[in-house]
């Protein structure tokens, strides 16, 4: 049933393929190639993805490297459309690569546009450090330090905030031919690219872990006689100094997994006696000290690794020489740091390397992969405590492994690779939530994986490396929510008010595929179920299904109105938008509200539709400073565009969560409203259901 009522929208639709403009991708994806870069051998490979930061109020732009098949490997950028994804430069003219690598973003000065430094070979200098604006004149190499056809290979960039308003400086390793592996530093010019300190005279120091703190820099480094200890720079050789002979003698305690909370760096240290463990400094010597010794005993280790911050705790991994390998949380005291949970009991809940990345924090809970001996590696998260550290979801039911790929933070949503069967590796989404965590879209139908990688999020997008129907190509997403009706429940969304049962999921209901949202009214109480994945958004657009099916909102009463979708700022609470459906001498008809700062509202015309189902699409713009006058609200009935506000002064408030349902019920509202196909994005365009 519910088939049949959409496809007496498609006449509609295929009138407004035109409109859609999406350069032949359908509307409604999800998950959606960006383009098919390689239309010469099949792959083009995107990979190095890194977001750079666009002038004030400007997008970021995704750069990365890929193949086009006729050009080798270059650097490329986009800005999530098929026609902004363009090569940036051919450094090597013809199919020779330069194979751009080690793309790092560095903050240009106040207020301007991020640059972009990255090692390339031109074929003739060698592997050397190279920039771009992302233009093909802006992308040139910044110098070639080792002055020859010989590579410096410049390694470990590491863009350092400049402590004022100038652009930050870039640290990394190179070799100038002369004086061995060593700092260098650079500004972006050849004159300001320049060796910061010969640490070891007689050889090379090879800095390593390269981690900015603020307008600092902490990395080790082998000095040739106290071996590898921890060092400071500030970009100068009188300031390039180690802090502590860790483990005194030649041998070094090898610092490493540099973190940053409050001011205090932790990071892992071995000594000949504590072993490796956890240890902090505040950068000086008398503020370099052991955490906490794990395993007591001489020599013996917890080996902590993937140290992460959330708030000011730190997680990390480490082996007590009892439990295995587990979650360990510090707040830089020996009594404060412990165990948080024993996920596995028979064994270790973690591997002793994970893959860079898999850690991931949102603003109160750690995300990450773990083996509790039951379920394989799947998705768990922790708020520091052993109630409150917990299996997301069993994705792949049984032993074995379902998360595979590395979790993103897109704005209080993770993003993942997850496996819930052979030949379906694709792109998942959780809020932590059980029923929350599902897969975002089909991009390669199976049974064949897509094996997302590369999560980075650009401007709207979360951006991923991905193998389609034309090979592994750049795939976007700016997905916010999907309903999950199908599911059979409301499980989904944050929260509900069924009013024992007036709102649910039915087979009535069903506006597309067998399961849709049922309000019945039978008196005032709100109907409505209500998602927070906006979370502050700038932009918001939403698209869902609906059919008046003969609702009355109390006509004989003289109450003609209901609202059934409304956006809202959390704090204070506040209706940025709203949409009204009205029924007037048995007409029904929409209208769209939207909440201006002065406490004003604007107002689009009420628009008549049938007693039928309906698609219905709003995309809200939030206007970028005060007093300016570009926010605006577009309304798309059945995808005609039927009315666009434009000139909003609606700076002050984002969009924190949405609610869909029969709300502000007047007294002789009866019915029931159908509603299916929930969908929410930042920014493109979603039309009907694919």
């Amino acid at each position: 049933m519910g088939q049949r009522r959409c496809l007496r929208k498609l006449d509609v639709w295929l009138g407004l393929c035109v409109f859609v403009g999406l350069a032949g991708r359908a509307a409604g994806e999800s998950v959606f190639q960006v383009k098919d870069i390689n239309t010469v051998t099949g792959h083009s490979t995107p990979k190095e993805l890194t977001s750079v930061n666009g002038a004030f109020l400007e997008p970021s732009t995704l750069f990365f490297a890929a193949d086009d098949g006729v050009s080798g490997v270059e650097l490329w950028k986009s800005d999530g459309t098929e026609l902004g994804t363009i090569r940036v430069k051919d450094i090597v003219s013809g199919p020779t690569s330069s194979n751009p690598s080690k793309l790092t973003r560095a903050a240009s000065a106040f207020l301007g546009p991020g640059r972009l430094f990255f090692t390339a070979d031109n074929g003739v200098s060698g592997v050397e450090l190279w920039i771009s604006d992302g233009t093909g004149l802006g992308t040139h190499m910044v110098k070639n330090i080792n002055g020859s056809a010989t590579s410096s290979g410049p390694d470990n960039l590491t863009a350092v905030a400049s402590g004022g308003l100038g652009p930050a400086r870039l640290f990394f390793t190179a070799n100038d031919g002369t004086t061995g592996v060593e700092l260098w530093v650079s500004d972006g010019t050849s004159g300001g690219t320049v060796r910061v300190k010969d640490i070891h005279p007689t050889g090379s120091s090879s800095p390593a872990s390269l981690t900015a703190v603020g307008s600092v820099l902490f990395f080790s480094a082998d000095d040739g006689v106290d071996g590898r200890e921890l060092w400071t720079s500030d970009g100068t050789e009188p300031g390039t100094v180690r802090v502590r002979d860790i483990n005194a003698g030649p041998n070094g305690s090898g610092p490493n997994f540099f973190t940053e909370i409050d001011g205090t760096v932790y990071f892992r240290a071995t000594t000949n006696a504590l072993g490796s463990e956890l240890w902090k400094t505040d950068g000086t010597w008398l503020g370099t000290t052991l955490v906490k010794d794990i395993v007591t005993g001489f020599g013996l280790a917890s080996n902590p690794t993937q140290l992460v911050a959330i708030g000011s705790t730190l997680f990390f991994q480490a082996d007590d020489g009892a439990n295995g390998r587990e979650l360990w949380k510090s707040d830089g005291s020996g009594p404060g740091t412990v165990m948080v949970a024993d996920i596995n009991p028979t064994g270790s809940a973690f591997i002793p390397n994970m893959f860079p990345g898999v850690v991931v924090g949102t603003a109160d809970t750690l995300f990450f992969r773990a083996n509790d001996g039951v379920h394989g590696d799947e998705l768990w998260k922790s708020d520091g405590t052993a109630p409150g550290t917990m299996l997301v979801r069993d994705i792949y039911p049984g032993p074995t492994d379902g998360v595979v790929a590395t979790l993103t933070n897109v704005n209080g949503i993770v993003f993942f690779g997850g496996r819930d069967a052979p030949g379906n590796w694709e792109l998942w989404r959780t809020d932590g939530r059980t029923a929350a965590t599902f897969q975002v879209g089909q991009i390669l139908p199976g049974p064949a994986d897509a094996a997302p990688s590369e999560l980075t999020v650009a401007g709207p997008f979360l951006f991923l490396s991905a193998g389609g129907l034309d090979g592994v190509e750049l795939y976007a997403t700016d997905l916010v929510f999907l309903d999950g009706f199908e599911s059979g429940d409301v499980g989904v969304w944050s929260s509900a008010s069924i009013d024992g049962g007036d709102l649910a999921v039915t087979p009535a209901a069903a506006l597309h595929g067998s399961l849709g949202l049922s309000a019945f009214v039978d008196d005032t109480a709100g109907l409505f179920v209500q998602d927070e994945s906006p979370n502050n958004l700038f932009r918001f657009r939403t698209r869902f299904y609906l059919d008046p099916n003969g609702f009355d909102p109390g006509e004989a009463n003289g109450k003609l109105r209901v609202r059934i979708f409304i956006a809202f700022e959390e704090e204070p609470n506040l209706r940025l938008v709203t949409l009204v459906l009205r029924r007037k001498a048995g007409q029904y008809s929409l209208m769209a509200r939207v909440r201006l700062d002065d406490g004003t509202r604007a107002e689009t015309p009420f628009f008549a539709i049938t007693d039928a189902p309906h698609v219905v699409e709003l995309d809200w713009t939030r206007s970028e400073g005060p007093d300016d006058t570009n926010g605006g609200l577009g309304l798309w009935i059945d995808e005609i565009p039927v009315s666009t506000l434009t000139g909003l002064d609606n700076s002050a408030s984002g969009i924190d969560f949405v609610r869909l349902g029969a709300m502000s019920v007047k007294p002789g509202g009866n019915g029931t409203l159908f509603f299916d196909a929930f969908e929410s994005r930042r920014e493109r365009y979603i039309g009907v259901y694919p």
